[in-house]
């Protein structure tokens, strides 16, 4: 997956791979922990808001009606 992004501000960012991340847990759980419970609200956090999104398309949307045959 590839996107384009630009920052409003300075910023540093950092990429960890999932053998570091696995090495991590095994030597600072706590600390594995912490940053798998963070991921898991940044997904659950957009995955709700694109739901949001989506239903609210679908209020607006008009279907045609089936007519009865």
């Amino acid at each position: 997956r590839a996107a384009t992004v630009t920052a409003s501000t300075p910023l540093r960012v950092g990429r960890l791979s999932r053998e570091r991340f696995v090495a991590l847990e095994l030597e600072h759980p706590a600390v594995g922990l912490r940053l798998g419970e963070a991921i898991t609200r940044a997904i659950s956090t957009r995955l709700s808001e694109m739901t949001e999104s989506v239903v609210q398309l679908l209020a607006e949307r008009t279907l045609p009606r089936r007519s009865h045959v």
